[in-house]
């Protein structure tokens, strides 16, 4: 079977975090383009201007939510999945995700690894 090319932004104001997952997401056969942003005006910026088909999305920015931003992308035209990562990853941050409509909830610290899984899930339907 083949799979399709995803196109991929990452939304994080963590360089380090953005380098270690843009440097796993290009050694996946399926994946396609990445774009980075490091703030919510950014990535609000890059959603507008071209579709992707995942965005990695923290819940803390500099400038504003990530649960606002996956509310905004989940009530927007097109079909966007949004996988939120975060060091927050209590209970309350991973339902009021869900019921936004994040496709998955990840730990940053500790299910980093679970990202190539994800992925691979999620191209397979």
């Amino acid at each position: 079977m083949k799979y399709k090319k995803l196109s991929i932004l990452i939304v994080d104001d963590n360089r380090y975090y953005i380098r270690r997952m843009t440097e796993m997401l290009q050694g996946l056969d399926s994946i396609g383009q990445i774009n980075t942003a490091e703030n919510y005006s950014e990535a609000y910026s890059l959603i507008g201007e071209e579709e992707h088909d995942l965005v990695l999305l923290d819940i803390h920015l500099p400038d504003g939510n990530g649960m606002n931003l996956l509310k905004e992308i989940k009530e927007s035209p097109g079909h966007t999945e949004v996988i939120m990562v975060s060091n927050s990853s209590s209970e309350y941050y991973r339902r009021q995700c869900k019921d936004l409509g994040a496709y998955y909830f990840l730990d940053k610290t500790h299910d980093f690894e679970m990202m190539p899984a994800i992925l691979t899930e999620m191209n397979s339907c």
